[in-house]
C-alpha cells in the first residue's frame, strides 16, 4: 500500500511532467518528490517515467497507473469538498423584532462578539420574521408569539412570558366608544380578538396596524387604546392601564427557535448568551 503523499506526488509529477511542479503544489522539495518516485518504481519493479532534461514523461506503464491515481486524487477532492461544506464558516443569522433586540440581545451582541462568531442580525416585525423562517434564512429566531408547530424550526427555550394589558394615554378622557388599535399578526398567536373587536358595542372603531412600536406612539398621543406589554405601560409616564375589549391580561411568550438541522457547534456561542 502506498500513502496519500506518494499517490499525489506521482499524479502531479505526471500531470505536469515535472517533479519540481509537483513539489511546489505539495509544498515540499523537488528531491523529496524525486526520491518518492524512485521508491515507487522500485516497489512496482517497473519504470513509470522517462526522464529527459528538464522534464519527466510517463512510460506506457506509468500511463496506466496515472488513470488510477487520477481517480484517487479526484476522490480526495470530493471528500475535502464535503468536509468543507460541513465545516463552512457561514455566519450565524439571528432574526428578532427591534424592541426584543434592544431588550434581550443588544447588551450581549457586542462588536467583538459579532466579529468573533460571524453573527448577522436582522430585525423586523412578525410578518417579516415568518417570511425569513419560511425561506429558512434564519439560524436562530428570538420572537414573541408561538411557533411550536412550525415545521422548519424547533423551540429551544422560553426566555420570558410577558403580560399584555390595555393601555391609554394619561391625557385621554375616559369617554366611549374609543378606537382600538390592534397588532394584527400577534393576535393569531397570543389571543383571538377578532370576535371581541367586531361584536363589542363599546369599541366601535378598530385600527389594525403591524408595527407595535408605532402603536405605542399613537396611544401616547391619545389616539385610542391598545394592548401593550405591561412593563412598557407601567414604565411609561404617558401611558396608564385601562379597561379593554378583553377581560384580564393576555400572555405573550418570548421564545428562542432554532432551525432544524443546524449544527449545535454553530449556534452554541449564541445560545450560551441565554443560559
Amino acid at each position: 500500500m502506498f500513502n496519500s503523499l506518494t499517490i499525489h506526488a506521482f499524479y502531479y509529477s505526471a500531470k505536469f511532467s515535472s517533479f519540481s511542479k509537483a513539489a511546489e503544489i505539495l509544498d515540499t522539495s523537488q528531491p523529496n518528490i524525486s526520491s518518492k518516485m524512485i521508491g515507487l518504481e522500485r516497489s512496482l519493479g517497473t519504470k513509470l517515467f522517462v526522464r529527459k532534461q528538464g522534464r519527466v514523461d510517463l512510460s506506457p506503464e506509468g500511463e496506466k497507473l496515472y488513470l488510477a491515481a487520477e481517480k484517487i486524487v479526484n476522490g480526495h477532492r470530493e471528500f475535502d469538498s464535503i468536509v468543507q461544506h460541513f465545516m463552512s464558516d457561514d455566519p450565524i443569522i439571528i432574526v428578532t423584532q427591534p424592541r426584543l433586540y434592544k431588550k434581550y440581545l443588544a447588551d450581549y451582541i457586542t462588536r467583538e462578539f459579532v466579529s468573533g462568531n460571524r453573527v448577522h442580525i436582522r430585525t423586523g416585525e412578525l410578518s417579516s420574521i415568518k417570511n425569513w423562517m419560511e425561506k429558512e434564512e434564519a439560524d436562530i429566531v428570538v420572537t414573541e408569539g408561538l411557533f411550536d408547530d412550525y415545521p422548519l424550526y424547533r423551540k429551544y427555550q422560553e426566555i420570558e412570558c410577558l403580560n399584555f394589558i390595555w393601555a391609554k394615554s394619561t391625557q385621554l378622557p375616559p369617554s366611549k366608544p374609543m378606537p382600538v388599535i390592534a397588532h394584527s399578526k400577534v393576535w393569531d398567536h397570543w389571543h383571538d380578538l377578532t370576535s371581541v373587536l367586531q361584536h363589542n358595542d363599546d369599541y366601535q372603531v378598530t385600527l389594525v396596524l403591524d408595527t407595535p412600536d408605532f402603536v405605542q406612539c399613537l396611544v401616547e398621543k391619545g389616539i385610542g387604546i391598545a394592548l401593550l406589554p405591561e412593563t412598557t405601560v407601567l414604565a411609561n409616564p404617558l401611558l396608564e392601564p385601562c379597561p379593554g375589549p378583553t377581560q384580564g391580561n393576555v400572555a405573550g411568550p418570548i421564545s428562542i427557535y432554532i432551525k432544524k438541522g443546524s449544527h449545535q457547534r454553530k449556534v452554541d456561542p449564541v445560545l450560551r448568551l441565554f443560559s
